[in-house]
């Protein structure tokens, strides 16, 4: 299982071969979205719209 973290270092989500693992913080469960090899994971910043970060995975 991967980790997948923000810029801040906040842990967002989990993938575990091909399944994104994403846990909801007011209610405790879990969101499982399947999809077939998830090569990356794009992160944008919304407050200035040019800054993008990738995890490549």
């Amino acid at each position: 299982m991967k980790d997948v973290r923000c810029a801040c270092d906040k842990l967002v989500s989990k993938i575990e071969e091909d399944k994104i693992i994403i846990k909801c913080r007011h209610c405790k469960r879990f969101v499982v979205i399947q999809d077939r090899q998830i090569t990356r994971v794009e992160y944008k910043n919304y407050r200035q719209s040019s800054e993008t970060r990738v995890q490549r995975l």
